[in-house]
């Protein structure tokens, strides 16, 4: 795994371990680590203006349909779940299917905590 923090530090551990347990490194907050990319003038966290804009070129006309047409579906799902089980509609024939990496984890078939 990666020590987080600055620069590229990788660190063995087991599968099943907790950030909380790296009592040897200090982990900034996520506002902290922010700033200091800012001031360091390190933009891999932050999007590009032109990025933006193109999101924007995406979104909008989906918020706008949503806006425009009250009886348009909005599928809701919990948190923590894979999505609404309509999604299973955007992909057709038996050999396709959604990648589903907690298969052989959990029970219930919706939730999974890697």
């Amino acid at each position: 795994m990666k020590v987080p923090g600055k620069g590229f530090e990788v660190k063995s551990v087991n599968m099943d371990f907790h950030y909380s347990e790296l009592n040897d490194h200090y982990i900034p907050s996520a506002y902290e680590r922010l700033i200091l990319d800012c001031m360091n003038g390190d933009n891999t966290l932050y999007m590009s203006s032109d990025a933006a804009k193109e999101t924007w070129r995406f979104v909008q006309p989906v918020l706008d349909y949503w806006e425009n047409d009250r009886e348009a579906p909005l599928h809701g799902y919990p948190a923590g779940s894979w999505g609404p089980d309509v999604a299973d509609e955007l992909i057709e024939g038996k050999e396709n299917t959604w990648r589903y990496p907690c298969k052989n984890l959990a029970e219930d078939g919706v939730y999974c905590e890697l």
